[in-house]
């Protein structure tokens, strides 16, 4: 039995990540939004998205999907130059973390991707989360850390 147990976790480790299929893809994996869905960029700032193994990949358009993932990018790859949204003068604070860039009375990043901001016209609510609370499909985390403790 004990042997079994073994055989299973050597294939399970022997598995490869999201983060693996991102790469053979020449991506480089961010994050991933709730277990549901994965996203990563290329070395020109292109957001991609998959549900899955990477096979399913497609560009990203949705403009704060693309915020919350280019803020990341950013932080997890400082050497390529330009990922970091750049906030204009009709860009706002987030209303949710009031411009702290994690969730009220957590670790959590917030729905502005840490970064404090949303650019204008993109707000959480807009996107069917209207609660206090993230859904827990929308629940973000940096892919590379650890979650931080709940």
């Amino acid at each position: 039995m004990i042997g079994k147990a073994i055989a299973a976790i050597r294939r399970f480790w022997n598995t490869p990540t999201w983060k693996d299929h991102a790469r053979a893809h020449g991506l480089l994996p961010v994050m991933d939004i709730g277990w549901e869905r994965l996203y990563a960029v290329n070395a020109g700032g292109r957001v991609y998205c998959s549900e899955g193994d990477f096979q399913d990949l497609h560009e990203e358009t949705d403009p704060w999907r693309l915020h919350m993932v280019l803020s990341q990018a950013a932080l997890l790859y400082p050497e390529i130059d330009g990922l970091a949204p750049v906030r204009t003068a009709s860009d706002s604070d987030c209303d949710r973390c009031g411009g702290t860039g994690q969730w009220p009375g957590s670790r959590r990043l917030c729905y502005c991707g840490g970064t404090g901001w949303l650019p204008a016209g993109v707000h959480p609510d807009l996107h069917g989360r209207t609660g206090a609370e993230p859904a827990l499909g929308e629940r973000a985390w940096i892919a590379n850390p650890d979650p931080p403790p709940q």
